[in-house]
């Protein structure tokens, strides 16, 4: 594939069709790892009758052509897949966009803009994004994404326009959670839980929100 520079994230979904990272040179890198066949297939041998670590590194070389997703405002950090391996947000300084890659059996997305949502609302650079778990419980197609001490939510089943439009979507928030002010300027991990559930750690202490 074509060069890259440094990255500042790798993540894969859970069928493992693409692996996507964020570079320093302000793009989104998408990898094909399947290019060359399928973990299922016949080829390769490494004792397992199936395809192997080796043989699926060499089909992403040489079968599969990287894409390059950019117009991101700094280097690209977070990246993060649904559950469905449908849709990859990225953000790089305060630009996060969701990409939607299509569904499983798509061939690959082509590059223009109708494959972009832009989440809208921050003040700060994206330091987090992650989708809520796909269940009963959450409805839609939850993504949050944290700037700061504000950690927003958006709805992907809102969004407008899409593959064959000439145009990016945009969202904005459906909800918005935030610190209380004694907590600001602490540093803030979350993590998605059951039932729609966001869980926030920050100084010690552990919060909760509900994604409806």
């Amino acid at each position: 594939p074509a060069p890259v520079g440094p990255l500042e994230a790798l993540s894969l979904p859970p069928d493992e069709r693409y692996a996507a990272a964020g570079a320093q040179d302000c793009t989104l890198v998408l990898w094909p790892l399947h290019a060359g066949g399928s973990r299922d297939g016949d080829g390769g041998d490494n004792g397992g009758g199936g395809v192997g670590p080796a043989s699926e590194a060499e089909a992403a070389v040489e079968g599969g052509a990287a894409l390059f997703f950019g117009g991101y405002e700094r280097k690209v950090g977070p990246v993060a897949w649904d559950s469905s391996g449908r849709f990859c947000a990225s953000a790089g300084g305060r630009s996060a966009v969701v990409w939607d890659i299509g569904p499983p059996g798509a061939p690959p997305p082509v590059r223009r803009n109708g494959r972009a949502t832009l989440l809208l609302g921050h003040r700060s650079s994206v330091e987090w994004l992650g989708f809520a778990p796909a269940e009963p419980a959450v409805a839609a197609t939850i993504v949050a994404a944290a700037a700061g001490c504000r950690v927003l939510l958006y709805s992907l089943d809102q969004r407008e326009g899409g593959e064959g439009t000439a145009h990016a979507s945009s969202l904005r928030p459906v909800a918005e959670c935030t610190l209380p002010d004694g907590r600001r300027g602490e540093e803030l991990v979350l993590a998605w839980g059951r039932d729609g559930y966001l869980f926030g750690a920050c100084g010690g202490s552990l919060f909760a929100w509900r994604a409806g």
